[in-house]
Formats: structure tokens, C-alpha cells, sequence
């Protein structure tokens, strides 16, 4: 070929003496020529080992950032690596990457090109192979075997090099930017090859950059995955790995109940020890709770700051767990919280998790049950009913339509007369607030006035409804008509709001009524129990002229004992109360209500008045006044004018 008397390129592999491989670019120049036979030809070798490794790093480089772009598998990227050491030399070569599982050098994964069919990495588990890798990880420099038959490698790893009879291999140990050891690479060949060599050890050098790099980023992504999926404080899934595990049983058909638990007592305990004391409770209630675990497939999770959310499998037809038997269980032995002994109560929100309903609104359903578990006492498991949906759909919808409502003055008054048991005359007006929404119509007050507690409402109503009687007492003035004082209930969070009598009195002056004509109810099971604070609102009350009255008095948490702690002028004692009078010991607690109020100079008033007989025992016990059904129900303003005139 050279004497074809024409220019001519070629690539070569040549061995040095020492065996090491290198590839040469061969140009071949005729110069003379004798009747068209080359008798003289020039040869120039060029030497471009470190050209073709170049090449070859530049296209895994490439490959490994494709994969990182598109988040392939550790697996993926390291068999890419394989690959490329592979096509690196020419001659037959097998790459294989050992490489830590987990960042823990006792369980290691190993990885081979594609061309040995492998979908997946090898677990090395036997505790022989194992150590064998672990002292060529552990060593500070490459190195050589003459001959692979000694090698001590994973069966599958060993088949390989041998069915390709490839007698040296070279192992590479692999550092991370720490350098800590993470791996090593074993490269079997047919031929010969050292690290010694310049042009191979960079090659391998940058080879070992590309694997650590690939490994790390495998390792940060188990990290933002495991933070995405987990709770770093307690170690439990979070909602978000709550949720996965769940949809993965709903797919597996795999049912039972979901629970959210809550310790009553874990916004004290962060409050009097620090967020660690709340994460530290709620993991050693995990701790209790996954001692208990009936099933393989039952698991916890962390459903907020507060809350555990877990599952239980019950199949169809198997018995229902006592579950607050379980609870009981769960409470029964302290919690250590800062060195010191914490007994807790639990409340149990639970719903049925089946093929019926989905994972989410099984979810959803079990925090209407803890909702309603919430306002009850001691260890509380509440199962989901369906009225509580409606009931938290109805709430929904009354809030969306409340704001609305109480900026264009929806809210009305109706009056409820209080009458005098002895002349059946109206002796007081109870005012009511009442909503006829345009758009959902009439709204039972006990619904919309829980809603505008939670929504921050409540002052605006009760304001709008002090406003509506003192506009009533105006037209009255005006007409030269009685007026008749009016009690206007108060919320807690009004009562004790800092301006609450400033602005009462500024309304009292703006339609210039008589302070003296206005009641302030107030609900002794929620407004009283700062005694101190309601003593100085009452006496601040009675300085300015008005009158204050306790309502619901005797189902709260004081009653009888605090009666000559406030300045009250009434007290209306509770229909349960009234509607028991012919059972003896309620008729003693009613007797000993109005024989105390009398001798305290307090006005009485019994609610829930329905029957004479009623009406005709009070009387008897010394109660001067009555309201209730038996008189009239609450009226809109209008009608009462016209009843009462």
C-alpha cells in the first residue's frame, strides 16, 4: 500500500516495549519515482493516544450532564462511565464500578457496561466479597494484577472477566472532593496497560472526577427526596410521604381507617419547654404507636406541627379495632419532656378508607372527626359521620356570604320579651341578632354566629346590633313612646376587647340614649373566666350606667362561687335547668340559685320558660322573671311594636 506512489493516512496501535498500547497517526510520502514504482517513501508516526482520551472524556462528560439534566438513575450514569472506559482502549476491556450504597461502605452496589446486560446494579451482600472491595477502596493508590484467576470478586463480576479470558486488570480507588474513598473502579484487559503512564492517569484521574460527581449528585437528590418525603425531627414520613404510601395501598387495594391524633396538651408543653419538647412528645408517641402496629402495612406519618396521622388495615369483614382501648393504651405511662413525667390525653379524628372513597377525602373526612374530637374531654376517638361534611360545607358557605352580609347591614334584630311572673308584663327585651341572606336565606344564629367567632365577626355583629336597639330606643324618644331597656349580648372576644367600652359609650352619645335602658349579657362559661379583668370591665360598666347580666348561668366553671365577686345586677339561670324543675335536685340547685341571688340583691331571670307549671314553680321559688316559648319567641322589631304596644 505504500508503494502505490500516493499520499496516504493511517491510524495504528503499536506496543512499547513495555507493552503499554498507543495509538499512531502514519502518513506515508513517496518522494521518488522510478516507471511508477515508489522507490523511496517518507513515514511520519504521530503519536495521539492523549488526543483519542481527550475525545473520549469529552463525550461521557457530555453524556453524564444529559443525564444529570434529566435526573437518570446513579445506575445509568455509571454504566455510561463503563461504557466510555470501554471504548477508551483498543483492545478488549471490561469496566466494572464498585460503589458505596447509601454512602455505607459495608453495602456496596456494583455496575457494569450495557453490554453485560444488566438492568439494574448488583447488591453485593456476601460479607467475603464485600471485604474484598473494601481493601482496594480503602487504598491511597492504583493498583495492578497480573493475573485475574486469584481475584476474589462477586460471581457475576468473575464470570465475566473470565469468559472474556482477560488475565490483567488495573483498579483505580475513587475520591470524592474530600477525599474520602466512595468506590473503585476494576478495568480487566487483553492487553497491557499502567497508570504509570502520563497520558493514562490523567485520563483515569478525570474518570474518577466524573464518578464522584455523579455519585454526589445521586446523594443530594436522596437528600432533597428524603427532606420532600420525610420529617427530619421525628424521622416519620411527612403528609407529603404520608400521602404516597397511602396512594400506593389504594392501588394495591389494601383498605382500612386513617387517624389524626393530636395530644391535647402539645401547645402547653411547646409553650413551657420550646418546639424540641413538642417534636421529642411526638416522637416518643410513635415509638408507642409503632410497638402497637397490628399489621405490616400500618404506618404513621406527620400530618403538621401538632398532629400524627396514621394508618391501620382492616380488611372487610375482620374485626374493627377498639381503638380507644389502643389510645387508652398509648396514655397510660408518662412522657419524659424535659427530665420531667407528662401524662397526655389524646383526641382521635378516624374515617373509613376503602374502594368507596379516596385517599384524600379519607384524609379530609378524618379531620372533621378530630375537629369535632377536639371539643370534647379526656381521650377522645371520634369516627367521621356524614353530617359532618355537610355540616363543614354549610360553615364554609356561611363564611363566604358573612363579610358580605355584615358590610350591607344584613344582620337584624328580633326581641324577645322578659316577662314579669307575677302581672305577665313585659319587663325587659332580649335583642337577637338574626341573618335572611339574600342568597342562602334564612341562617339558624347558632350557625353564623359560631362562623363570625372564628372569622373575627362577632365584634362587628354585636355592634351592628347595638346600634339597631339604640336606633329602636331613638324612634321610641321620638314618638313619645315607653322605652323598655334592652339586653344585648356580648361575645367573649368583644367583652374583652381593650375599646369595647369606648366604643359602646361613643354609640350610646351618637343617638343620645340612656345607658341606664341597656343590658350586657354576658356568657358565664366563656366570659368569666378571667374573674379580675370582668370585675373591672363590670364596674367600669356600672360607672357609666349600664346594667350587666350573666347568661347560661350554672352550666360554667365558677357559678355560685363567683356571684359576690362581680357587680352583676341579673342573671338568667339556664333552660336546662328550667326544663328539669320537676326532678328534686335540679329544683334544690334552682331554690338555692334565687335564695343566693336574693340575698345579693341580683335580678333573676328563668330561660326556657314553655309550660304554666313552669312558669307557676318558679313563681313559688322566688324567680320574678320569665322568657321562653310559653311568652313568645324571638320577633323581628316590627311585629314586636305592633304586640307589644
Amino acid at each position: 500500500m505504500i508503494h502505490s506512489g500516493k499520499l496516504i493516512k493511517v491510524d495504528i496501535l503499536l506496543n512499547h516495549k513495555r507493552g503499554l498500547p498507543s495509538l499512531v497517526d502514519v502518513t506515508s510520502i513517496p518522494f521518488h519515482v522510478e516507471n511508477d514504482n515508489n522507490i523511496l517513501v517518507l513515514l511520519l508516526f504521530e503519536e495521539f493516544s492523549k488526543f483519542h482520551l481527550d475525545h473520549t472524556l469529552h463525550f461521557i462528560e457530555e453524556q453524564i450532564y444529559t443525564a444529570i439534566e434529566k435526573e437518570s438513575s446513579l445506575f445509568k450514569k455509571l454504566q455510561m462511565i463503563c461504557n466510555g472506559l470501554n471504548e477508551a482502549f483498543h483492545f478488549n476491556t471490561v469496566s466494572t464500578i464498585i460503589i458505596k450504597n447509601d454512602n455505607d461502605i459495608n453495602s456496596l452496589q456494583m455496575v457494569m457496561s450495557h453490554n453485560n446486560e444488566l438492568s439494574e446494579p448488583i447488591i453485593i451482600e456476601r460479607k467475603a466479597e464485600i471485604e474484598y472491595y473494601k481493601q482496594y477502596i480503602l487504598q491511597s493508590e492504583s493498583y495492578e494484577i497480573k493475573d485475574t484467576k486469584d481475584i476474589r470478586v462477586h460471581a457475576y463480576h468473575k464470570k465475566i472477566v473470565e469468559g472474556k479470558q482477560l488475565l490483567k486488570s488495573l483498579i483505580v480507588p475513587i475520591k470524592n472532593h474530600a477525599n474520602d474513598r466512595i468506590g473503585v473502579i476494576f478495568m480487566h484487559f487483553s492487553g497491557n496497560i499502567s497508570q504509570e503512564d502520563f497520558v493514562y492517569k490523567e485520563f483515569i484521574h478525570k474518570i474518577n472526577d466524573l464518578i464522584s460527581l455523579a455519585y454526589i449528585y445521586d446523594q443530594k437528590l436522596r437528600e432533597i427526596s428524603y427532606l420532600a418525603y420525610n420529617d427530619v425531627p421525628t424521622g416519620i414520613p411527612n403528609r407529603l410521604g404520608f400521602t404516597e404510601k397511602l396512594r400506593e395501598l389504594e392501588q394495591r387495594q389494601i383498605f382500612g381507617f386513617i387517624h389524626i391524633i393530636e395530644p391535647t396538651e402539645f401547645s402547653e408543653i411547646v409553650e413551657l419547654y420550646g418546639r424540641d419538647a413538642g417534636d421529642e412528645l411526638l416522637k416518643q408517641l410513635c415509638r408507642k404507636m409503632n410497638m402497637m402496629r397490628r399489621k405490616e402495612e400500618d404506618f404513621i406519618g406527620r400530618f403538621s406541627s401538632s398532629k400524627i396521622i396514621a394508618f391501620t388495615n382492616c380488611i372487610v369483614g375482620e374485626k374493627i379495632p377498639d381503638f380507644e382501648a389502643i389510645m387508652e393504651i398509648l396514655v397510660e405511662t408518662p412522657f419524659i419532656v424535659q427530665n420531667n413525667q407528662v401524662y397526655i390525653t389524646l383526641k382521635n379524628g378516624t374515617s373509613p378508607f376503602n374502594e368507596k372513597v379516596s385517599y384524600n377525602d379519607s384524609i379530609r373526612f378524618a379531620e372533621n372527626a378530630f375537629r369535632k374530637a377536639k371539643s370534647k374531654a379526656g381521650n377522645v376517638v371520634m369516627e367521621y359521620k356524614n353530617e359532618m361534611d355537610r355540616n363543614l360545607k354549610q360553615n364554609l358557605l356561611i363564611s363566604s356570604h358573612l363579610t358580605e352580609a355584615v358590610k350591607n347591614k344584613e344582620i337584624q334584630v328580633y326581641f324577645q320579651p322578659k316577662i314579669n311572673l307575677k302581672n305577665r308584663t313585659v319587663s325587659s327585651i332580649e335583642a337577637l341578632a338574626r341573618w335572611n341572606s339574600p342568597t342562602l336565606g334564612f341562617i339558624s344564629p347558632q350557625d353564623f354566629m359560631a362562623v363570625a367567632e372564628k372569622t373575627g365577626l362577632v365584634r362587628d355583629i354585636d355592634l351592628q346590633v347595638i346600634e339597631l336597639v339604640l336606633q329602636w330606643f331613638q324612634n321610641r324618644k321620638k314618638d313619645s313612646k315607653k322605652v323598655i331597656p334592652v339586653a344585648v349580648n356580648i361575645s367573649p372576644e368583644h367583652f374583652y376587647h381593650p375599646r369595647f367600652i369606648d366604643q359602646l359609650s361613643d354609640l350610646v352619645k351618637k343617638y343620645d340614649a340612656d345607658p341606664t335602658n341597656i343590658i350586657i349579657e354576658i356568657t358565664e362559661n366563656m366570659s368569666l373566666v378571667d374573674l379580675p379583668k370582668a370585675r373591672q370591665i363590670i364596674n367600669e360598666l356600672n360607672a357609666k350606667g349600664f346594667s350587666s347580666s350573666v347568661d347560661d348561668f350554672g352550666m360554667g366553671y365558677s357559678s355560685l362561687n363567683y356571684l359576690q365577686e362581680l357587680p352583676i345586677s341579673e342573671l338568667k339561670i339556664d333552660r336546662n335547668f328550667t326544663m328539669k324543675l320537676h326532678d328534686s335536685g335540679t329544683y334544690a340547685i334552682v331554690k338555692a340559685i334565687l335564695q343566693i341571688a336574693d340575698a345579693l340583691n341580683i335580678e333573676t331571670v328563668a330561660e326556657g320558660v314553655e309550660t304554666e307549671e313552669q312558669a307557676r314553680i318558679l313563681k313559688e321559688l322566688g324567680c320574678n322573671t320569665g322568657q321562653g316559648y310559653l311568652f313568645d319567641k324571638p320577633i323581628p322589631v316590627e311585629e314586636f311594636n305592633r304586640k307589644f304596644e
